[in-house]
């Protein structure tokens, strides 16, 4: 486990704990302090950040055991496996995800990201394990996921059909969308010949249109300059507020400090 990851985790158990935020993010600073003159991995020198946080909050004499969260789980996943052929990608995976949550599922290149956002939007089915979920669900993929021959309200007019949304209502809330990703929406392109970056910013549009419970976002921000890029996390952090919640697959590091919780994934093979 990487070690910002490690930190990321066991400040999420401090606040899960209770712990005052300044003194959460005393305890953090310190405890990267440690970790940085040590040279030595986190896991290594403190052990899991769940077990680890527990021991903190008792030897600092500031908790009493954590009430459960309120908002209702709206998607888990229990152990979830999957294979190819002889090689395996995914290795008993578990999410515990609640309304109001922003889950960032990271690893590199090869871990499975992929084929587990793949798996929760029900597209393929795990060689093990359960998906639990009563949400209607958005799916952002990474490559593909709009059609080259389409303009972009062609595919607003298209997929907000599938949400009960007549044409000018689809219209307008994806121009609505558009807005605050900093694009201006105009048929004087099809798709294919859309920049690499506006092509994603019409694919999330799409996931977003009706507005779902949920979001899996499969590096949904992949090709935005900084500017878009903040831009979406605001909106991301404006449809958590509003009881949404998301899943988001990225390779940027800021999405560390961005979410809520943090799913680490490695290769398995």
């Amino acid at each position: 486990m990487k070690t910002e990851t490690w930190l990321q985790k066991f400040s999420f158990e401090l606040e899960s704990r209770g712990l005052d935020p300044k003194r959460r993010s005393e305890v953090v600073v310190e405890t990267a302090g440690f970790i940085d003159e040590s040279g030595t991995e986190p896991l290594e020198q403190f052990g899991f950040p769940s077990d680890y946080a527990a021991s903190v909050i008792s030897a600092l004499g500031e908790t009493t055991n954590p009430s459960p969260p309120d908002n209702p789980t709206i998607m888990s996943a229990n152990q979830l496996s999957k294979s190819y052929r002889s090689s395996s990608v995914l290795s008993q995976i578990d999410i515990d995800l609640r309304e109001g949550q922003i889950l960032a599922l990271i690893g590199p290149n090869g871990s499975g990201k992929t084929t587990l956002l793949k798996i929760l939007a029900g597209m393929i089915q795990p060689d093990h394990g359960t998906v639990t979920t009563s949400a209607s669900i958005g799916y952002c993929p990474q490559i593909g996921g709009i059609n080259p021959n389409l303009r972009p309200t062609e595919h607003l007019q298209l997929f907000g059909a599938g949400f009960g949304l007549d044409k000018d209502q689809a219209t307008a809330e994806g121009k609505r969308l558009a807005g605050q990703l900093d694009w201006e929406i105009t048929d004087r392109m099809t798709a294919s010949e859309l920049s690499g970056g506006t092509a994603q910013k019409l694919s999330l549009i799409l996931a977003m249109l009706g507005r779902p419970d949920l979001l899996l976002l499969d590096e949904p921000y992949q090709g935005f300059d900084n500017k878009s890029a903040q831009r979406f996390w605001e909106l991301l952090w404006t449809w958590r507020d509003n009881g949404g919640a998301a899943i988001v697959s990225s390779h940027s590091e800021d999405v560390l400090i961005r979410a809520d919780q943090i799913l680490e994934l490695e290769p398995t093979s």
